[in-house]
This record gives C-alpha cells, sequence and structure tokens, in this order.
C-alpha cells in the first residue's frame, strides 16, 4: 500500500538533511574573528570608492549604455575589485593597479575605435539597423 506523503513532509525532510549536511559554523565563520570583519568592512568601502572613481573615469557611455566590450571591462573590474573585499590575503595595491590599467585600456581602446571604424567593428561588430531611412527592415 502506497502512502501519501505531503508537500510539508518533503520540505522538512529536505530542511533536516540539508541542515545535518551542511557545516554552518564553517560557511558562514570559516576562521573570521572580530578584526578581520572589521577589516573587511573596510576593503568592501575602499574597493567600492575605487570602483566608482574607474566608473566615473569611464565617462557616461560607460554606465548608460554598454557594448560587448564595455561589459567586459566592467566585469573584470567586478572581478578584481571583489577579491582584496574578503580575501585577508589579496592585496588592495595590485587590485588598484589592475583597475588603474583596465581603465585606460578602456580608455585607450576606444579611442582607437573612434579613430577606426575597423577596428570598431573588430571588437563591437557590425550593428543592425531595424529602421533605416524610416522603412522597417
Amino acid at each position: 500500500m502506497q502512502e501519501n506523503i505531503s508537500l510539508w513532509q518533503i520540505v522538512f525532510i529536505a530542511a533536516y538533511t540539508f541542515q545535518k549536511t551542511m557545516d554552518w559554523e564553517r560557511i558562514f565563520f570559516h576562521e573570521v574573528d572580530g578584526q578581520f570583519a572589521l577589516e573587511v568592512i573596510f576593503r568592501t568601502t575602499f574597493m567600492f570608492i575605487v570602483i566608482m572613481a574607474v566608473l566615473r573615469l569611464s565617462g557616461k557611455r560607460g554606465v548608460r549604455q554598454l557594448s560587448i566590450f564595455e561589459l567586459a571591462i566592467i566585469l573584470s573590474l567586478g572581478s578584481a575589485a571583489g577579491d582584496p573585499m574578503f580575501y585577508n590575503d589579496v592585496a588592495m595595491v595590485p587590485t588598484v593597479l589592475v583597475c588603474a590599467t583596465a581603465i585606460g585600456l578602456y580608455r585607450l581602446i576606444t579611442w582607437l575605435m573612434t579613430k577606426s571604424e575597423r577596428f570598431e567593428h573588430l571588437l563591437e561588430g557590425k550593428p543592425v539597423y531595424i529602421v533605416e531611412d524610416s522603412i522597417m527592415t
């Protein structure tokens, strides 16, 4: 004879199993003391300021309308800036250098794209026009 199991019983069993198989103390506090928690707050604040400065230097287009190339730069900056926020063995100065180099390369490449349509098409692709000469294509 088949026994009917309610949805709540399934949820309870899953939650109980999940709780017993996870090491919650390690997940949330893995060797974190109060001093490092304060350091994480400082590192996050510092890197947030660096990210905001880099975005400001990238210009309004970098925030308003992203191309594939610009999205790659933003993701790279986020990845570089994220590590020193919570890894105590990642120094912040090299991260700032990574961000400065990335934004320098971004500015150089966008300048080169304004000078060479061929270079722009290489990085951005050719635009697809939906409306051309008042006609839907």
